[in-house]
C-alpha cells in the first residue's frame, strides 16, 4: 500500500507571513503539534512545530516587561522560526518506507508533496492505525494464534493450507523476519471459522507448536473470569464511566479533583489549588497541573465505553497558578480513529486565563469498561 491511501488530505496550514501568535493559537485550537507552511499556490515552504514556538517565546524569568514581551511577540512571523528544510515524501511512497523514514529521522509527521505542492500529511498515528489494521485487531469475530515454525521453504504455506482444510478462513498473517531464541520464526495469524476450537485442535493434532491462542469469545487477559467465558458487549454510559473512574482513581482523589461533566469525547474536571500543591517558590507544582489535565484526558478518551490507554502525551505550561485559585481542565476529542484517538486539554483559571495546554494520544482496546465496572 502507498501513502496516498492513508494520508490526511485536509491539512491545516499557515503562511510564512502569519503572526507567530496567530499560528500558535491555531495550533492549540486544532490540537496539532505541527503546521505545514505554504504559499498562495500551496507550495510547501516550511514546517512550524510546537518546539519552534516554545523556543521563540520569552523565558518565564525574563527581565522584559509585559509590554516589551507583547511587542516582541507581535513582530515575530512564522517565517522567523519555521523549519525550512522539511523532510517529505510523495503519494506513491510505500507506507513501510515512510514509517522507516520517520523512525530514522525521529519525526512524528511527514508532509506529502506532489508536483511541488502539498497534497496531504502522514503522522505517526496514521502509521500506527495502519499497523493495527494489517494485524487484524479490529476483527472481533476472529481467532488469533501465534505458532512457532521452522524457516524451511513451504512451512508457512502448509500451515495456511491446513487451516483452510480444517474449515478456517485466513484473515491476516504477520511473520517477523527475525528468529527468536529457539531459532524458529513466529507466525501470528487471525482466522474465522464456524468452530475455531476445532480448527485449533486439528492444528495441534498435526503437531504445530502453539505459543498463544485466543478464540473470538475468549475474555481479554485483563479479565479475571474463566477462560472462554464470553465478554459482555454492553457499553456503559459516559456518566457511569465517569463516576466509576473518579471513585477508583485514588491519586486524583488525594488532590481533590472533581469531575464536573463527561460526554462522548468530552470531559471537564476542576481542582482547587491547595498549599500542599505548591513548589518552593509558592506556585503550583507542575505535576499537580499535569494530573488534572491527565484525568480529563482519561475521562474523555474512555467515555466511549471501551478501554483507552495513553500512548503519548505532552504538556506546555503558560501561566503559574497560586494557592486558592480554581483550575478547570477541559478535554476535547480532536480525532477518533479505529484504534487511536487524539485529545486536546486546556487548563484554565476561573477567569479563563490559560495555565497549560495538554495533548495526548490513546490506543483503544477491545475490552468494554463494563467488565471493569462490574467488578465493583
Amino acid at each position: 500500500m502507498y501513502i496516498e491511501q492513508i494520508m490526511s488530505r485536509n491539512v491545516d496550514c499557515v503562511t510564512a507571513e502569519m503572526k507567530l501568535s496567530h499560528a500558535s493559537h491555531l495550533m492549540d485550537e486544532k490540537g496539532r503539534q505541527y503546521l505545514p507552511v505554504v504559499d498562495d499556490a500551496n507550495h510547501l515552504q516550511g514546517l512550524l512545530t510546537k518546539t519552534e514556538i516554545d523556543q521563540a517565546e520569552p523565558s518565564a524569568i525574563t527581565t522584559l516587561s509585559v509590554g516589551e514581551v507583547n511587542y516582541l511577540m507581535s513582530t515575530l512571523r512564522v517565517a522567523n522560526v519555521m523549519l525550512k528544510e522539511v523532510i517529505t515524501c510523495s503519494p506513491d511512497t510505500l507506507i513501510e518506507e515512510a514509517g522507516q523514514l520517520m523512525r530514522q529521522k525521529k519525526i512524528s509527521s511527514l508532509p506529502v508533496v506532489a508536483n511541488d505542492k502539498l497534497v496531504g500529511i502522514i503522522t505517526d498515528a496514521d502509521i500506527l492505525d495502519f499497523f493495527l489494521d494489517i494485524t487484524g485487531c479490529t476483527l472481533k469475530e476472529s481467532a488469533r494464534i501465534a505458532i512457532h515454525l521452522s524457516d524451511d521453504r513451504g512451512t508457512l504455506g502448509q500451515l495456511l493450507d491446513d487451516i483452510t482444510a480444517l474449515g478456517g478462513y485466513i484473515a491476516t498473517v504477520v511473520s517477523p523476519y527475525s528468529k527468536d531464541s529457539s531459532g524458529k520464526r513466529t507466525v501470528i495469524l487471525r482466522f474465522q471459522a464456524d468452530d475455531p476450537q476445532a480448527v485449533d485442535n486439528g492444528l495441534r493434532d498435526k503437531g504445530y507448536e502453539f505459543i498463544t491462542e485466543r478464540l473470538p469469545l475468549e475474555a481479554p487477559s485483563t479479565d479475571k473470569t474463566a477462560p472462554g467465558k464470553p465478554r459482555s458487549d454492553k457499553l456503559p454510559e459516559p456518566a457511569e464511566i465517569g463516576t466509576w473512574m473518579h471513585k477508583n482513581d485514588h491519586f486524583i482523589n488525594l488532590l481533590g479533583i472533581e469531575l464536573v461533566d463527561i460526554q462522548p469525547g468530552f470531559a471537564r474536571v476542576e481542582m482547587l489549588v491547595r498549599e500542599d500543591m505548591l513548589n518552593a517558590v509558592d506556585i503550583i507544582q507542575g505535576g499537580a497541573t499535569f494530573t488534572l489535565a491527565d484525568f480529563a484526558f482519561a475521562a474523555a478518551s474512555n467515555s466511549h465505553g471501551t478501554v483507552a490507554v495513553g500512548l503519548n502525551v505532552q504538556i506546555n505550561y503558560s501561566t503559574p497558578a497560586f494557592e486558592g485559585e480554581r483550575l478547570i481542565a477541559t478535554a476535547r476529542e480532536v480525532n477518533l480513529g479505529k484504534r487511536t484517538g487524539i485529545y486536546s486539554v486546556e487548563v484554565r483559571k476561573s477567569d479563563d486565563t490559560l495555565v497549560a495546554h495538554f495533548t495526548g494520544t490513546v490506543f483503544r482496546r477491545d475490552d468494554s469498561l463494563q467488565q471493569w465496572i462490574g467488578r465493583d
